[in-house]
């Protein structure tokens, strides 16, 4: 019984340390081979980005803006559509759920978003408009698109690609190549 044990502790040491290695070796094969991608995974990550301070994430009015209709909801966040107070056009209001503002890592991560998306200037690549607190939840402001989200045109039925025109398909792979481009051009 004793032998059977160490047996398969010692099976399953070896198969941790030779799955991972094999593992680690395929994946950049197949990145490398089919998508193109030469990323060293075996480079130590970069630094965690610094705090960010109140200059780089101001904070705005909250009540300037109009005609709030709940756009979509998610685990994190309630998005918006509302009018802007001077640009007079519809912008999209991401903002925290009240459940989310206590959690000190969700609101990092709310604000490595904002920070990002602000970084980045790319045409398929929403526009942070504005960004702030309200109540003590944070919340962005971004462009308005008007359409069907990523989400759903993914969970789409093959039957509905099929009946698009075959231009109309290419034009959005080629969109999204060239912001997969541009990504990996910024990392």
């Amino acid at each position: 019984m004793v032998v059977s044990v160490i047996a398969v502790i010692v099976a399953g040491g070896l198969f941790v340390l030779i799955f991972r290695p094999v593992r680690n070796f395929i994946q950049r094969f197949i990145d490398q081979r089919f998508y193109k991608i030469y990323i060293d995974y075996r480079k130590q990550r970069p630094e965690p980005l610094p705090p960010l301070s109140p200059e780089s994430f101001p904070r705005a009015h909250f009540n300037e803006y109009t005609d709030l209709t709940l756009a979509g909801q998610g685990g994190m966040s309630e998005v918006y559509k509302a009018q802007h107070p001077t640009l007079k056009r519809a912008v999209a209001i991401k903002l925290m759920n009240q459940q989310m503002r206590e959690d000190a890592r969700a609101n990092r991560y709310f604000e490595r978003e904002v920070y990002t998306l602000r970084m980045l200037n790319h045409p398929n690549i929403i526009k942070v408009l504005d960004a702030g607190e309200v109540e003590g939840r944070p919340y962005m402001v971004m462009e308005f698109i008007d359409g069907t989200d990523l989400d759903r045109l993914v969970r789409l039925p093959q039957a509905f690609f099929d009946s698009r025109p075959v231009g109309q398909v290419m034009f959005y792979l080629r969109e999204l190549d060239r912001l997969r481009e541009f990504l990996l051009g910024q990392s």
